[in-house]
């Protein structure tokens, strides 16, 4: 398995190498940084390829900006990747504390390679599934206020007269509002339709 993103930003370059290797076996092929400066200055060129899916693995401490920081930056730019940090025994409760605010997981030095291979599987299982509720989030958003009305009635099982009695419109005037709906969600059937938009908080969107 191999995804389009994984990072691992470590200021030891012995330990960034062994992780290196280590993913590489396992058929991955992550990108190192020795400093979380510079995987920053790196992910802000990606622009949208950071709404993909991905994983960076997150070494907590680190000199001039360390892994708490890099992350408050990543969290700022709304990037959908799954953070892993990596951690001594003394740094255990930053670890823990930074779950909290929305890091993936923690591993502990040294990492065991079975250890990481997993978490690493269910990170990026989690960052997809976060990355495509960020992305069709933005669609929503991008619909107009009308086609908003529309969709929500349209999800709840109105039909188009109903609808359009409801909204003081034309049966016509839905249909072409429920056409661009469907074009701008990018979703071919009402079935599609109603599965994408049932996995999302619609409430805190419409």
């Amino acid at each position: 398995m191999t995804t389009k993103h994984i990072y691992i930003v470590d200021d030891d370059v012995s330990m960034a190498d062994a992780l290196q290797l280590s993913l590489e076996i396992e058929g991955f092929k992550p990108i190192v940084f020795t400093s979380g400066i510079n995987f920053l200055e790196h992910i802000r060129k990606l622009r949208d390829e950071i709404y993909t899916e991905g994983t960076v693995i997150l070494d907590i401490n680190m000199p001039i900006l360390d892994g708490l920081k890099v992350h408050e930056e990543i969290i700022k730019l709304g990037c959908t990747f799954s953070i892993i940090f990596l951690t001594g025994h003394g740094d255990v409760p930053m670890a823990v504390n930074s779950i909290k605010n929305g890091a993936f997981d923690f591993l502990q030095k040294p990492v065991k390679r079975d250890e990481l291979n997993k978490v690493l599987h269910d990170s990026l299982e989690h960052s997809k599934n976060l990355s495509y509720n960020t992305m069709y989030r933005h669609k929503i958003s991008q619909l107009t206020d009308k086609e908003k009305q529309v969709l929500i009635r349209v999800i709840n099982g109105m039909k188009n007269k109903i609808i359009a009695d409801e909204l003081n419109l034309s049966i016509r005037s839905i249909e072409v509002y429920r056409s661009k709906i469907f074009k701008k969600l990018d979703v071919s059937t009402l079935a599609e339709l109603v599965a994408t938009t049932t996995k999302l908080n619609l409430e805190s969107i419409l």
